[in-house]
């Protein structure tokens, strides 16, 4: 295993939770021990799209209580997503705090006011 790699827990634009780790060079690696941590949970990768589609590629994991959408943009930044499935982002940023190859990165969110 290598360095850390540093995530963030983060709310979208619908305040739904996502997962956000820092653009990341050796994707093939990150990618390779990203999944076998997560599978070793039931976190399965069960459908990938090899196709940039609005500038990003994107896999489906099967996940205990739904589907994840992992995502990979053009600038190399990696994020899972949950959308409805918050349960499952809290549980992977909960997995990813046990293994010292992910650093979790707290960030402040300002709350924006119309």
């Amino acid at each position: 295993m290598t360095t850390a790699y540093p995530y963030s827990l983060l709310p979208d634009h619908n305040d739904y939770l996502f997962i956000k780790f820092e653009p990341i060079h050796q994707n093939t690696e990150f990618l390779k021990e990203l999944l076998q941590i997560l599978g070793m949970y039931n976190f399965i990768l069960k459908d990938q799209q090899n196709i940039w589609k609005e500038h990003q590629l994107c896999a489906i994991l099967s996940a205990p209580n739904g589907l994840i959408k992992l995502r990979i943009d053009a600038s190399k930044t990696v994020s899972l997503i949950g959308e409805t499935n918050q349960k499952d982002i809290l549980q992977i940023d909960a997995i990813l705090k046990r293994f010292s190859v992910f650093k979790k990165v707290e960030i402040a969110v300002v709350a924006e006011f119309a």
